[in-house]
């Protein structure tokens, strides 16, 4: 049986400050776009990329998560997880369409 409820709210000051922060990665990534380097693209496997850009996103996105939820957990688009968390549990993904950024 599914339950109607969350075990936790997110409170209107969290959403505004995870907005800011989500915000703030996405400008990053508008700048790392125009400086790209072919030295900061690499292949993850046959048909995929990543660049520093991406890395760099999900670090300072968990940084500022971390301060906002310190009892969060976080999984990451490029295979990091860091804390072990029964409850809230963000899923990151700075960059979706990296081959679309690197072109």
């Amino acid at each position: 049986m599914l339950s109607n409820s969350l075990p936790f709210v997110l409170q209107p000051d969290l959403i505004s400050n995870v907005e800011a922060l989500a915000l703030d990665c996405g400008a990053y990534l508008m700048q790392a776009r125009e400086q790209l380097q072919t030295e900061q693209v690499h292949f993850k496997d046959t048909h995929n990329l990543v660049t520093h850009a991406d890395l760099e996103c999900e670090k300072r996105l968990i940084e500022g998560l971390s301060i906002l939820c310190p009892q969060a957990a976080f999984q990451t688009e490029e295979g990091m997880v860091v804390g072990v968390s029964e409850g809230l549990r963000w899923i990151i993904d700075p960059l979706d369409g990296t081959t679309n950024f690197v072109h």
